[in-house]
């Protein structure tokens, strides 16, 4: 048999490796030693598809049973994959602002005609989200705006 090399490794929304295959997401599982291969068991709940995939990640070894659902449309593929690289380039360089991230992100990935307005927007919101786990929050009062309690007025 021979062995296919038409896959995709990307990372996923919470940054773990997924692989798209056929319109189809794949999670890593597990090791394989009979295959000296990875399972890679598709992100649909009540779905039962597997992808055998080599150590080095360059071939598909074996594929098992097939998918109970429809695959995934090319552009929330893209949609999924440009959301994700905003978010890492927002947490990685916190001087642009993340409209020019976003435009930079849609231009490299050559999405400008297939995202409606809506799909920049949500986005953008990503950025917006990203960046708000990581950075503190402002302070309300002077409570919380020091640790020392010796500064703050008695209420």
């Amino acid at each position: 048999m021979a062995h296919r090399t038409d896959f995709l490794l990307s990372n996923s929304q919470r940054g773990r490796e997924i692989v798209i295959f056929e319109n189809n997401k794949f999670h890593k599982c597990n090791y394989v030693s009979s295959l000296c291969a990875f399972r890679w068991r598709c992100v649909q709940k009540m779905c039962n598809a597997n992808v055998y995939i080599s150590e080095d990640s360059k071939s598909i070894v074996k594929i098992s049973s097939t998918h109970t659902h429809d695959p995934v449309t090319d552009k929330q593929i893209l949609l999924e994959k440009v959301a994700n690289s905003v978010k890492r380039k927002a947490l990685d360089d916190f001087s642009n602002p993340p409209a020019k991230i976003v435009r930079t992100e849609i231009i490299n990935a050559d999405a400008v005609q297939s995202f409606a307005e809506s799909d920049v927007m949500n986005v953008r919101r990503c950025v917006y989200r990203s960046r708000r786990k990581v950075v503190p929050r402002l302070p309300k009062n002077l409570k919380y705006n020091s640790g020392n309690s010796e500064n703050v007025p008695p209420s």
